[in-house]
């Protein structure tokens, strides 16, 4: 179609053509001219091509965003678009105003036309008017008046009015999505997945918001359904036949791709609507005009090949011939499937679409090489942009259609051809200034020239560094440039290391870089020096201030968070001491009351509550190996149901097995064949008593804690309690008491049968019983308590060698220990160099002029000196696993303080326990007594024979009732223990009886004492020190006939070894069943009739390693006799001959077999004083 548009488009390609004649031939005449006035009609030349290039671009643009209408009407003018006089389409409007044809009246050029009159203007622009609005009454009116002519009435819909509506203010279009910078930065991201919204805005604005990379590879691919001309026919042809001349034009004309010629004046035809082929940015090559000068045309197809190596398609042939390109319009939009391939990057991990925070995708699969496909719908205006957005790694091809054929194919160079091309440059730079006009710099300007910008960006950032070092000399290579220019152009920062990558001779810079002060003979060396001075003087004095800050700082937190836990633990403690005074306070009224009802409540149904907790301290628990087991050997508690008003509940420490229950269920069901004497006689008895175990066990098991801890934070425990005591008369009875027992009595609500914890706990240790002693006047051991420094002990020892220089063996123990563990000992005269200086020493003066200071100062001295290295070297713990040297031992008795008291001067010492109770009336009762056992060595017990035969039991009750009352005074209540020694001593040859230690608690020696009064159904008269059962005659048969007159019980006495620390450690190799069944077979055993045999006490089942075992006899003699000879026995069966295990049967039969000689030694000698006092009576008769 010819118009005004192609018009323009044939002027500027001939005024383009002319220009460039011109420029041609003014060369080849310029040499007789000046340089200077052909350069400067050079250079005006150059603006006029530049301006033409520039407004054919501009009307590129206006055509291609313009929109293409094809009318279905024959007519020529209405079905063509109309094309304004600057090249705009315009648009019709709806109801287009057809006017007759008129004869055109020509004017002569000469004659111009006379000026309108105002009356003539107004009269035209009511016409004018008329005719835009027929349909105005007024109209209508005046031209039916002035002209008679009666305008028809055509009815039209009246549009409903539009309500004005309000003016929108802000941003109208919503926000768009932008790649992140991390998408920029992170060399792992390639191509970011699309959304349907994204790919509908147009690949450029992906471009613009950093979506696609502008590196990235365009490919147009071939769409499935391709835009093509539609012929439209003159009318005087259109129902004309085909000629075979038309066919074959027509199949011509279909086949160009390139935009067919517009109508010349010859009267060449064209067809209208036609779709404009793509721009000059797609590798197509337009069609150039046949009537070009020859020289004209070389120059444009050299021009040609240029542009199209330069940007990968024909757009240098198209900006040359811009005009024959778009002599027919375009359409607005063409669609396409474009893949975008960016250059994979190798990366350890990819960063996910969801970390970018971009929404999925939902076009495609990426491809094989990293790209993904995607369609758009472009128009031609966004694929020349398209193609001005091309750099050194851009390319954009469209496939050619298989069905077009090319008038002239010329020769195109790609972009990647010319990339393999020599890439081998390397740039000087010399004092950090690059030479432009050098050789190299300009081939590799030439080679990068799609992408020379970001290249030189780069060279100007190493010659910068360069010249900031001052480095002479050095040598970029291209190659490694260009390499680099992928990642340079997303960062736009490259670090040092990489610019010195690119650089030839880099290990001589790096070594001038890395020279001392070298930056500071570079570009502004010496600024950069006073910066330097300056910012370091700063920092020097800003971080001197921040150091006093942050000083000031953490002294003021410390100080906060000091006072901040000071008063918090202040509160804390403040809250437990009025807890605990609260239930401290609960305790001593429960106490008050369970005084004034005591009467009452030892005569009638009760409970009586079981907690053999032992609340020492925590390193002593953590000290002492087995501390459950230590805490379960008083099982024997459970035997005094053998009052029948007495129901148990048991709070065991460790988990029983069921073979355990059954073996007490059997043994406590031995109470009615006990007393009547026949072993078939079996009760069952578990209404009477229950064994619980708390909960907390589980949760703690390998936890050293107290039994009463334990069952404090053991809810279910503590409820199953209360319902078995609801509506019952119940008091506890523990062990050593502590904080947790009262806070378990609050628990239950329920009194304490004891002393005030910290009562127990005072007079308990080895000092306060030394107190107690003192206080009530019995002997005690010479010694002195409370020490708890070395030289307070050095000085104490010494004194007490000075006034005691018969004692031979002296005695350390620890306050707060228990069972031996805590005690050394030590023969300091055997060991003393200066001891027998110190004996002629006193047999010097005497006894009263030894007492005196000055007398015995010099053996003080003398022996203070010597004492410390001989302790270090003869001094020996009883527990020597748990304190290995003295070193350990003295350290432990000086922290937690101790005794130093004689051990009795003589051979044969005998230790014995009486357990005594303290009734809330305030009675004092004799409970259990016997003589001690030592199976493992002098200073600990192992057992007791029962009861005591060592001390005359008057003077034994004595001192008991001495020390019971000490302990009332003190507000002791409860069962207690009173250890004594006994010994002959060898200047007097008479009895001495020692009070050596005090514990205020239940003692596993009393638990043995429950045990035999139950199997026994014996009673203890703790005054005369006898023990005395009752024999039940034999039943006779009913076949049988008495002989005899029956038989009345005789009440007889029993002697009894008792032990609860019986070790084997092979036992824990069998079960106890087939223990017991081995005794059986050796006849160990109890004979419920004659009061006589031996009976085990089992206290667990997970180390099976101790056990408790009685021994009764009719005298001592015998039940030390049968307890040796079944020890004895049991070792056989235990022990194997390629085993070691450890016990203390040797221990226990060597200890035996010294009191048996003891005892026949006094029997002997009791038996000659009988015969002498005969004699005497004899002769005075």
């Amino acid at each position: 179609m010819a118009g005004p548009g192609a018009e323009i488009g044939t002027l500027l390609v001939q005024v383009q053509e002319d220009l460039q004649q011109l420029k041609e031939k003014l060369r080849a005449i310029s040499q007789g001219w000046g340089a200077a006035d052909v350069g400067s009609l050079e250079a005006a030349i150059e603006r006029t091509e530049s301006g033409l290039r520039k407004h054919a671009e501009k009307y590129l643009t206006i055509v291609n965003t313009s929109v293409l209408t094809i009318s279905a009407s024959e007519s020529t003018g209405l079905c063509s678009r109309q094309i304004s006089k600057w090249g705009i389409p315009v648009e019709a409007s709806q109801k287009d105003i057809v006017f007759p044809e008129m004869s055109a009246v020509s004017v002569p050029r000469g004659i111009s036309s006379p000026p309108a009159s105002p009356r003539s203007k107004h009269k035209l622009s009511m016409m004018l008017k008329i005719l835009y609005d027929p349909q105005n009454a007024q109209h209508r009116k005046v031209l039916h008046q002035n002209y008679g002519v009666g305008v028809p009435l055509v009815s039209r819909r009246k549009m409903a009015p539009v309500s004005p509506r309000k003016v929108t203010k802000g941003v109208t279009v919503g926000s768009l999505s932008v790649a992140p910078p991390s998408f920029h930065l992170n060399s792992s991201c390639s191509v970011l997945p699309l959304t349907k919204m994204d790919a509908q805005k147009g690949i450029l604005s992906l471009i613009e918001r950093g979506l696609i990379p502008r590196a990235a590879r365009i490919t147009l691919e071939e769409p499935l359904v391709l835009p093509k001309p539609a012929p439209l026919h003159e009318f005087h042809t259109k129902h004309k036949k085909r000629t075979a001349g038309g066919s074959a034009e027509g199949k011509k004309a279909e086949t160009r791709l390139g935009p067919p010629r517009s109508r010349t004046s010859k009267g060449s035809k064209g067809t209208k609507g036609s779709i404009a082929p793509p721009p000059s940015c797609i590798s197509v090559v337009s069609l150039r005009k046949p009537k070009l000068i020859p020289a004209i045309q070389t120059r444009e197809s050299a021009i040609n090949r240029v542009c199209r190596a330069k940007v990968g398609g024909a757009y240098g042939a198209a900006l040359c011939r811009s005009a024959p390109a778009f002599r027919k319009p375009s359409p607005p939009f063409i669609t396409c499937r474009i893949a975008l391939f960016v250059p994979p990057i190798q990366s350890p991990e990819r960063t996910p679409r969801r970390e970018l925070g971009l929404p999925p995708t939902e076009y495609g699969a990426p491809s094989a090489d990293g790209g993904a496909p995607w369609v758009f719908q472009l128009s031609y205006r966004d694929l020349v942009m398209l193609a001005f957005l091309g750099h050194k790694s851009a390319n954009i091809d469209h496939p050619e259609s298989t069905s077009a054929k090319l008038l002239e194919t010329p020769e195109v160079t790609t972009a990647q051809a010319f990339q393999n091309l020599a890439v081998e440059f390397d740039v000087l730079v010399r004092k950090g200034n690059l030479d432009q006009e050098a050789a190299d710099l300009v081939a590799f300007k030439q080679h990068c020239c799609l992408f020379w910008g970001s290249a030189l960006s780069f060279l100007e950032h190493v010659a910068k560094l360069l010249k900031d070092y001052a480095v002479p000399l050095a040598v970029i290579k291209g190659k490694k440039v260009m390499e680099l220019l992928l990642d340079f152009e997303f960062r736009q920062r490259p670090t040092r290391e990489e610019l010195l990558s690119v650089i030839k001779n880099h290990v001589a810079v790096r070594k001038l870089l890395n020279r001392p002060g070298q930056r500071y003979k570079g570009q502004k060396g010496t600024e950069a020096a006073a910066t330097k001075i300056q910012a370091t003087w700063r920092c020097y004095r800003r971080r001197k201030a921040y150091i006093n800050f942050r000083r000031r700082q953490w002294a003021s937190g410390v100080v906060a968070i000091s006072w901040l836990v000071r008063m918090n633990m202040c509160r804390i403690r403040k809250t437990l001491w009025e807890s605990r005074q609260k239930h401290l306070e609960n305790f001593y009224d429960r106490a008050k009351h369970l005084a004034a009802n005591w009467n009452r409540i030892r005569t009638s149904k009760r409970t009586v509550i079981h907690i053999p907790s032992l609340g020492y301290a925590q390193y002593i628990r953590e000290a002492t190996p087995d501390f459950a087991i230590h805490q379960g050997s008083q099982i024997g508690r459970l035997c005094e149901i053998q009052d029948p008003n007495v129901d148990v509940i048991y709070v065991c420490p460790l988990q029983l097995s069921e073979e355990l229950l059954q073996y007490y269920h059997k043994l406590l069901g031995l109470q009615a064949a006990v007393r009547s004497g026949d072993p078939k006689d079996i009760a069952d008895l578990q209404d009477r008593f229950k064994i619980l175990t708390p909960e907390a066990i589980n949760s703690f098991p390998s936890r050293p804690m107290a039994l009463a801890t334990f069952l404090k934070y053991s809810p279910k425990t503590l409820q199953r309690i209360r319902n078995l005591i609801r509506g019952k008369e119940a008091y506890i009875v523990g062990g050593l008491l502590r904080q947790d027992d009262l806070e378990v009595a609050d628990a239950l609500d329920l009194p304490i049968l004891g002393p005030d914890p910290e009562v127990a706990l005072l007079y308990s240790s080895k000092s306060g019983s030394k107190r107690v002693f003192a206080s009530a006047g019995v002997p005690m051991p010479p010694g002195q308590h409370d020490i708890y420094n070395r030289q307070q002990m050095v000085e104490v020892l010494s004194q007490l060698i000075i006034d005691y220089p018969e004692v031979k063996r002296w005695i350390f123990k620890v306050d707060n220990d228990f069972g031996g563990n805590g005690t050394a000992y030590c023969d300091v005269t055997a060991h003393l160099k200066c001891y027998p200086w110190v004996q002629k020493e006193h047999r010097r003066y005497s006894s009263e002029v030894w007492q005196k200071k000055w007398a015995h100062e010099p053996a003080l001295a003398k022996i203070s000196q010597e004492l410390p290295g001989l302790l270090a070297q003869h001094a020996q713990a009883v527990n020597e696993k748990r304190f290995p040297t003295w070193g350990k031992f003295l350290q432990t008795f000086v922290s937690q303080g101790g005794v130093i008291e004689a051990f009795p001067p003589s051979d044969s010492v005998t230790n014995l326990t009486v357990d005594m109770l303290i009734e809330p009336t305030g009675e004092i009762t004799m409970v259990s007594l016997g003589d001690q056992i030592h199976a493992d060595g002098p200073l600990r017990s192992s057992g007791t024979t029962f009861p005591q035969a060592s001390v005359e039991p008057g003077v034994l009750n004595s001192l008991c009732s001495k020390i019971g009352e000490a302990c009332k005074a003190r507000g002791v209540v409860g069962y207690f223990s009173i250890d004594f020694a006994t010994f002959i001593h060898p200047q007097t040859m008479g009895q001495q009886v020692w009070a050596v230690d005090l514990d205020l608690h239940y003692s596993d020696h009393l638990a043995l004492t429950q045990v035999l009064l139950y199997v026994t159904n014996g009673k203890l008269d703790g005054w005369s020190s006898r023990f005395e059962v009752q024999l039940v005659p034999r039943k006779l048969k009913f076949w049988q006939v008495p002989k005899e007159q029956p038989q009345t019980a005789s009440v007889v006495s029993r002697s009894v070894v008792m032990s609860s620390s019986v070790m084997h450690t092979s036992l824990s190799f069998i079960y106890y069943s087939v223990f017991l069944q081995m005794c059986k077979a050796h006849g160990i055993g109890y004979d419920v009739q004659q009061k006589e045999g031996t009976v085990f006490m089992i206290f667990e089942d997970q180390k099976r390693h101790r056990f408790g075992m009685l021994t009764i006899g009719e005298h001592l003699q015998g039940a030390l006799m049968t307890f040796a000879h079944h020890l004895f026995i049991i070792y056989q069966e235990l022990s194997a001959p390629n085993l070691h295990a450890e016990t203390n049967f040797k221990g226990a039969v060597r200890d035996v077999e010294t009191i048996l000689g003891v005892a026949e030694h006094n029997k002997l000698q009791f038996e000659e004083e009988e015969q002498q006092a005969s004699k005497a009576r004899g002769l005075t008769k």
